[in-house]
């Protein structure tokens, strides 16, 4: 075997090894979050709006789905998450109006504990010459419009004497770049 074979072949070795362990380290989190989202929906009292009616009875979207569908969605439409969700299976899927109206339920910091209750049980033990390596970035967020709400942009006048805009947040991230979380977010 020559000598550039022998070298592809060990960075194929590495490389495989190196996916493993990544694959390993995403599953991990992943487990980890779905620990806490099912941790927080048992104590479900505490997150909720109305303890005594909100997710009580047996729904077709439960507290868990509508954290992990929350947090799994991209840019897609609402019935298109959902869709992708539930693996394109109709009798499974809720409307898009029982997924906000189970949304509604939960009380505004609930995502804010979720996260602090994550990262409680991710390492944070990797260091960078003994210390944390943190970035901050801040990023827009496209809010459903509704010109009445404080987060309501006005950009453009019209000849007719209307406007044009948007609805927008900012949101501004701590980031652990050693142990790879997020640490804390202001909106």
């Amino acid at each position: 075997m020559s000598k550039k074979s022998k070298q592809k072949s060990k960075k194929r070795k590495f490389r495989r090894i190196l996916c493993k362990k990544q694959i390993n380290f995403h599953t991990e989190i992943k487990n980890k979050l779905n620990g806490e989202i099912h941790t927080m929906a048992s104590e479900k009292e505490k997150y909720v709006i109305d303890p005594e009616k909100s997710f009580a009875r047996n729904r077709k979207i439960s507290l868990e789905d509508v954290v992990k569908l929350t947090l799994s969605m991209g840019g897609a439409n609402l019935h298109k998450e959902i869709y992708e969700y539930y693996q394109h299976d109709p009798k499974k899927m809720p409307s898009p109006s029982a997924l906000i109206q189970q949304k509604a339920k939960l009380k505004e910091d609930f995502y804010e504990v979720l996260l602090h209750r994550f990262n409680a049980v991710c390492s944070d033990t990797n260091r960078y010459k003994g210390y944390k390596l943190y970035a901050v970035d801040g990023t827009d967020l496209n809010v459903a419009y509704d010109e009445n709400l404080p987060t309501y942009v006005r950009y453009k006048e019209n000849a007719d004497g209307g406007h044009s805009g948007y609805n927008q947040m900012h949101c501004n991230l701590l980031y652990d770049l050693t142990n790879n979380v997020f640490v804390d977010l202001v909106i």
